[in-house]
């Protein structure tokens, strides 16, 4: 495959892997699923910088296509 290739393939995988960090490292339990918007709120340090890169990828890969 070709280097860009990789990157798309990257790109769409990215925002899925961020969510997974930013859960284990907070300690993401089945109780924080009856309100998980403030479970990823009430982040600190590396589960936070994850939870924005998530948002940031998604941003990315929904707002790059040419109309």
């Amino acid at each position: 495959m070709t280097v860009a290739l990789w990157c798309i393939l990257i790109a769409i995988f990215l925002p899925y892997i961020c969510t997974g960090v930013a859960k284990v490292s907070g300690g993401f339990g089945l109780k924080d699923n009856h309100d998980p918007r403030d479970f990823l709120e009430s982040l600190n340090g590396l589960g936070r910088r994850a939870h924005a890169a998530q948002l940031n990828s998604f941003e990315v890969t929904l707002h790059s296509r040419q109309p």
